[in-house]
């Protein structure tokens, strides 16, 4: 964690110093947040490769018939007309 936020800050001071617009404050927390989002892609893509399944398709177990049940719409209510 320490790295990450250590990236961020020198990253954030770079931005700062390269655009003086932008402030201090604002350049750390993009560059962190941006340093986080482009290292936990990359670590998921990798994980996701590296994970092997957990059952076969020899053991797989028989599949059981999936049951929906949905109550029944109320009918439509018969409208009459007002006298006046």
């Amino acid at each position: 964690m320490v790295v990450v936020l250590a990236v961020g800050v020198g990253t954030g001071f770079l931005l700062h110093w390269l655009l003086p617009a932008i402030d201090l404050g604002a350049a750390v927390i993009a560059s962190t947040i941006s340093g986080v989002f482009g290292a936990y892609v990359p670590f998921k893509i990798m994980a996701a490769l590296l994970i092997e399944p957990t059952v076969e398709p020899d053991d797989a177990a028989p599949e059981s018939p999936v049951l929906y049940l949905v109550d029944a719409f109320p009918g439509q209510r018969s409208r009459r007309k007002r006298r006046r």
